[in-house]
Order: C-alpha cells, then sequence, then structure tokens
C-alpha cells in the first residue's frame, strides 16, 4: 500500500478561490500505488480527465448534499520492451542496465534475449529490482523487471 494524501477544496471554492494548482501540486510527488483523496463541494468531472491522462483511477461519492469524496490511485502500467535477441554478450546486459536506468519507479522493462540471462540476474538482485523469466516457443527468454 502506498501514501495517502488528502485535500479538502471546499472552503477554497466557498471562497471564490481556484483549487487547481493547490491539487496539482498535491498530486505530482505520488508514484504509483499512491492514493489521493479529494474532499469537494461538487462532483468534479472536468478534473476526472486530467487525474486519468497522469495515469489515475478513480471512484467519486456523495457523502453529502455539498460533499463528494473523490478516491484517486496512481497506476503503474508503462512497459518498455527491448529486444536484445541477435546481440553477443555483454550487449544484452550493458542495453539492459542502461535501459533500468531511466525507468521509473513502478513501471515495468520487458527483455528479450537470445539466452537466459544469468549475470544480469545477479545485477538485478543487488540493484533491489523485482523479475521473472518466461521461455519463449521460438527458445528465447522473455524477462519482465519491475523497478521496486
Amino acid at each position: 500500500m502506498g501514501k495517502i494524501v488528502e485535500l479538502d477544496v471546499r472552503d477554497d471554492l466557498q471562497k471564490k478561490l481556484e483549487p487547481f494548482q493547490k491539487i496539482m501540486n498535491a498530486v505530482q510527488p505520488l508514484e504509483v500505488g499512491d492514493t489521493f483523496i479529494l474532499h469537494a463541494p461538487f462532483k468534479p468531472v472536468p478534473l476526472f480527465a486530467v487525474m486519468k491522462a497522469k495515469g489515475f483511477t478513480y471512484e467519486a461519492e456523495q457523502l453529502d448534499k455539498k460533499h463528494w469524496k473523490v478516491t484517486f490511485v496512481k497506476q503503474g502500467g508503462r512497459t518498455m520492451i527491448l529486444d536484445n535477441r541477435g546481440l553477443e554478450p555483454p550487449q544484452p546486459m550493458m542495453r539492459t542496465l542502461a535501459a533500468l536506468e531511466t525507468l521509473p519507479k513502478g513501471e515495468t522493462l520487458t527483455i528479450i534475449n537470445d539466452r537466459r540471462p544469468m549475470f544480469l540476474y545477479e545485477q538485478l538482485d543487488e540493484l533491489g529490482y523485482l523479475y521473472k523469466t518466461k521461455e519463449r516457443e521460438d527458445g528465447s527468454f522473455e524477462i519482465t523487471i519491475t523497478k521496486g
């Protein structure tokens, strides 16, 4: 379970203050698995598309006549694919480690190699990455690596 950030913009809106920037500042540091809970005097429908574009799913519930609670959860889901077939060692490992350096936390890198990357596994363990290997029908190996 990630962290939870809660923001109530009902007072801001009552004082005719636009809360959009305050909301964006609150969600900006959130990572995959984190939750943002917004309290508003109405169902903030225009915000849903903005938050969806930022990778959030949402659930809205009306608690009172002028009190909506919307729970947004940051989703992962971007997967980068790196096809290392046909390359001689150590090229597949070098390319994979370089790609992992740019991978955001919680995102996934899938590599396809001609052989099982035994030396890469040691590196991944050392760096704290989660991974799983699947042998493909053509004899190559697909390794899915998640930055923890």
